[in-house]
Order: C-alpha cells, then sequence, then structure tokens
C-alpha cells in the first residue's frame, strides 16, 4: 500500500506535531515573496505550496523542515499571516511564530526550490529579511566635532510674522549660510514672497526612521501617520533620528529664533515609519509595506521623501513600478546611495532612484559639493535626476540625551533639500508632479562633474530659476482649478486606513 503526497501530508504532519516543531520565541521574522505567471497575474505563496505538493513523490515529504512548512501553508486550521500588499500583490509571511515555526531564510528556499524554470514564472523572487542585507539611509557621512547644541536655546514655536525674511533670525543659521548662497535660496524666497499670490501647504510624506514631533523646530508641522515597522506595539518614534533631520532641513520653521531654518515655511509632514531599528537599517517588507501605506492611506501627500537605497533587482523594480504607478498624482524624491563607484552597470545601480528613467513623478537627487557645486561629492550614482549642494547641512540629532545640530553630507540631504524646493513650488497649487519635475530639469545651469574631471549629464539644481518659472506659471492662471482640487479620490481608487494613533495595517490578511 502506497501513499499519495496528500495522504502523507495529513499522516507526516500529525507525527511531525510531537516530533520536530519548535516554536521561535523571538519577534517575528518576515519574508517577502514576489510571485508573477507568464500573463502578468499574481501567484500566492499558498498557491504555489499546493501546486508544489501535487507533484512531490512519497519521499519528497521526509524533507527536513517540511512539518514547519506544512504548519504555514498547508490546510490544517491554523492560522497564518500572510499580509498581500494591495497594489503590488507582494506577500510578506510572518515566520518565526507558532503558526509558522520557520525561519524566512527557509522559506525562501522553498520558493526556490519550487520555482523552476519549467513552471514558467514571469517574475520570482523570495527575500528574507533576516538574511538579505538591510536597506539603509543614503547620508553618509555625520560630524559630531562640528555639533551646536541647542539646550541653551529659547524654545521654538510658529512665526509667522515674514517668515521668509533673509536672512532669518533663527541663531545658527550662519552655519548654513554658505548653503544658502550656494542654493540661492535668498533669491528663492524673496520671489516666493513678493509675488502675492495665493499659496498652500504641501504635505510631504517622510518615508524614513520616524519623526521627533517634539523637536521645537518642527512643532506644529507634524501630521499623524503610519509604523510599517511590524513591531507589535505602534509608533511614530524616532530611535536613530534620521527621519527627524530630514524634514528638519526640509521644513524647520523660519525666524523663531532658534536653530536653523529650513528650506519651504508651506509645509507639514506624514512620518512613516519605516523600522524602530537604532541604526536605521529597514527590511524589504518594512520598505515596502511602508510604502503602500503612504499611498493608499493618506489622500493629502502632495511629496513622498524617500532617503533610503536598495541594491538594484529586476524584480524589486517591477514591484516598485507596479507601487508607483498607482499614484502618479504624488512627487516622489529620492536619493542615490552615498559612496564611490565607478562603474554603471544596472546591478550597481540602486532603487528608487533608478525609477527616474521611467517616472515623470519621480526624481533622484544626489550630492554636490557646497563649495562647487558642480562637483559631485560620490560617483556611486551617476545615473539620477539632479546634482544638488549638500555637504555640511545643519541637521539635528539627539546626543547624551540633548538636541545638537551636526553637520551631515550624502544623498539623503539632497533629496531632503529638493523635497523643500518642490514644496515651495507645489505651494502656489498649479502644479503638477510632472510640470515640478521638467521645470527643475530644464533649469539647471550646469552639468555635474566628477573630482576626476569627467562630466556627466546630471544638471545641477537651480532653485531660484525654478522658483521663478513656478511663479510665471502661476500667475496668469490664478482663477483656473488648483491642482489639489482635481485630485479625486475616484481617480486614485484609494483604499484608508486608520492613522496612528493607534493605526493598523493598510493590508489584506488571508
Amino acid at each position: 500500500m502506497s501513499f499519495g503526497p496528500l495522504v502523507w501530508l495529513s499522516v507526516y504532519y500529525s507525527f511531525s506535531i510531537l516530533l520536530h516543531i519548535t516554536v521561535v520565541a523571538a519577534a517575528s521574522d518576515f519574508a517577502t515573496v514576489y510571485l508573477v505567471d507568464p500573463h502578468g497575474k499574481s501567484v500566492g505563496v499558498r498557491e504555489l505550496f499546493d501546486k508544489y505538493v501535487s507533484r512531490m513523490s512519497d519521499m519528497d515529504m521526509l524533507k527536513p523542515n517540511w512539518a514547519g512548512l506544512i504548519k504555514c501553508f498547508g490546510h490544517s486550521g491554523h492560522r497564518v499571516v500572510i499580509e498581500t500588499l494591495e497594489i503590488s500583490k507582494m506577500q510578506i509571511v510572518h515566520s518565526g511564530t507558532a503558526d509558522c515555526p520557520v525561519s524566512s531564510k527557509e522559506i525562501c528556499d522553498f520558493v526556490h526550490l519550487a520555482v523552476p524554470d519549467k513552471m514558467g514564472y514571469h517574475r520570482h523572487s523570495c527575500i528574507s529579511d533576516s538574511s538579505a542585507p538591510k536597506l539603509v539611509p543614503t547620508a553618509a557621512s555625520i560630524t559630531p566635532t562640528g555639533s551646536y547644541k541647542l539646550s541653551t536655546m529659547l524654545q521654538g514655536g510658529a512665526n509667522n510674522n515674514c517668515p521668509l525674511h533673509y536672512p532669518p533670525n533663527d541663531p545658527l543659521f550662519h552655519q548654513q549660510a554658505a548653503l544658502y548662497e550656494a542654493l540661492r535660496v535668498e533669491r528663492a524666497w524673496s520671489l516666493t514672497d513678493n509675488c502675492r499670490l495665493p499659496r498652500r501647504d504641501v504635505v510631504i510624506g517622510v518615508l524614513d526612521t520616524g519623526i521627533l514631533e517634539d523637536y521645537p523646530d518642527l512643532i506644529g508641522k507634524v501630521l499623524d501617520g503610519y509604523d510599517a515597522s511590524g513591531v507589535p506595539i505602534s509608533s511614530l518614534h524616532d530611535n536613530y533620528g534620521h527621519g527627524t533631520a530630514m524634514t528638519s532641513i526640509v521644513g524647520s520653521i523660519i525666524g523663531n529664533d532658534f536653530g536653523t531654518a529650513g528650506i519651504v515655511d508651506k509645509v507639514k509632514f506624514r512620518p512613516i515609519r519605516l523600522t524602530s531599528d537604532e541604526h536605521g537599517r529597514a527590511s524589504t517588507s518594512q520598505f515596502m509595506r511602508g510604502l503602500e501605506g503612504a499611498l493608499l492611506g493618506f489622500d493629502d501627500i502632495d511629496i513622498l521623501l524617500i532617503a533610503y537605497a536598495d541594491k538594484f533587482t529586476y524584480d524589486e523594480q517591477d514591484a516598485l513600478s507596479d507601487i508607483l504607478r498607482s499614484r502618479e498624482d504624488i512627487l516622489v524624491i529620492t536619493s542615490g546611495m552615498s559612496a564611490d563607484s565607478t562603474t554603471r552597470h544596472p546591478t550597481q545601480l540602486y532603487l528608487p532612484c533608478r525609477l527616474h528613467r521611467y517616472f515623470n513623478n519621480v526624481i533622484c537627487a544626489i550630492a554636490t559639493e557646497t563649495d562647487q557645486p558642480d562637483v559631485l561629492v560620490y560617483n556611486s550614482t551617476l545615473d539620477a535626476t539632479l546634482g544638488v549642494p549638500s555637504t555640511d547641512v545643519m541637521a539635528p540629532f539627539i546626543v547624551d540625551g540633548e538636541w545638537d545640530l551636526i553637520p551631515v553630507t550624502g544623498s539623503s540631504a539632497s533629496a531632503a533639500i529638493t523635497a523643500g524646493v518642490a514644496a515651495l513650488m507645489m505651494s502656489f497649487d498649479v502644479l503638477t508632479p510632472t510640470d515640478v519635475k521638467n521645470i527643475l530639469v530644464t533649469t539647471t545651469d550646469k552639468k555635474a562633474r566628477t573630482k576626476d574631471e569627467r562630466e556627466t549629464d546630471v544638471g545641477v539644481i537651480r532653485p531660484d530659476l525654478a522658483v521663478q518659472r513656478a511663479i510665471a506659471r502661476a500667475t496668469p492662471r490664478t482663477s483656473r482649478t488648483s491642482y489639489k482640487m482635481l485630485r479625486t479620490r475616484d481617480n486614485r481608487k484609494q483604499k484608508h486606513f486608520s492613522p496612528i494613533a493607534p493605526g493598523r495595517n493598510p493590508l489584506r490578511k488571508k
């Protein structure tokens, strides 16, 4: 008498409960699975499991770890959480739990085993949170030796009395004067303040480590957000400081006798926390969950700031493309990696930066020297939209329990500065994301070059010219319907969820 695969499944599972399964007591591990058949249809990991089991031999069922996989994906009645992301249809499998007592690496090993070429999947990938490299913030260096204590200064707060007066009265503004001169911020502010056109607050979603909303220079600017970190208790607290630093570069309150000044005055922020890691590292599952949560959960986001980078893969590029294609009414600003490289082979490029090639609403910014705005700081990402002066950019971090302003250098800062300039332009409420990108690109005045004098095709940003062009576009059209009014829920097919606090996942569960 021989047992078929399904009978073996039941028998083996019953005995293995006693002999094999040990529950991982640590926090959940995650495997991110992306399967697409030749017709472009997404395939679920449980469906893959069923197909694989149906063609297994009796002996195959005795392979190590099958008891755990059967408990994860079998039909025994045990609950297993598989999050299906609404847009990309990626699935995030919660492993290392009582319901799925295998590691994320073991799940990915199964996926790679179960998807040979003969099965004809167009895309198939599985990324293990525990074994794959992490996404990292793209700031390259932080220089504590140039820091300034903020604890002895007056507390910050809103100041709406001539907020774009240059130079502002912020006591440490002199530390960023050289940067603002390189960016020609004085003229950009003057044009904005003197045009007398109606303006609105621009909302920026900050896909990062969270935001410390009690930082005095951000009081009144931080809205509800979303925690994509996957920790049991949702929070927007910034355990690393990178998200708070990027937010401050964009929109620290101008002219409030505290700290420094941001690029733009009319701005609010929605924190999308990717990670609670104290070093700012985020996994693929956290990044994808956060990106979809931002796009699906908030209908008022105008700009999405993503100062993170991941190594290029075609599967991840496809998934990101599906996600971004769903919300082309949002301007996405990202950055290249802050490291040196001389190769331009696709496998050495980074995501989501590379998508600037294919989307009219995606900008990738890279860092240039503040004292030489046409010289690149790094050669890691020569394929970008804009070069942006961003060395020694003052940003807040907590050091020994106190706020310090610390010079930051890297592509993260270049993305934050670009987001600030874009927000200035969008505050006139007539420009689409495509308009903003076109203006920023066509108003550059020089091509960035590498330190060894190789010229690139990346232009250097000119905020003053970009704002001037935005005002010109807005002036004769003040009577037309604003762009924000044209962004309706019907044409975006949004799925809403409750923001923090307490918040919940904008994800379907199977």
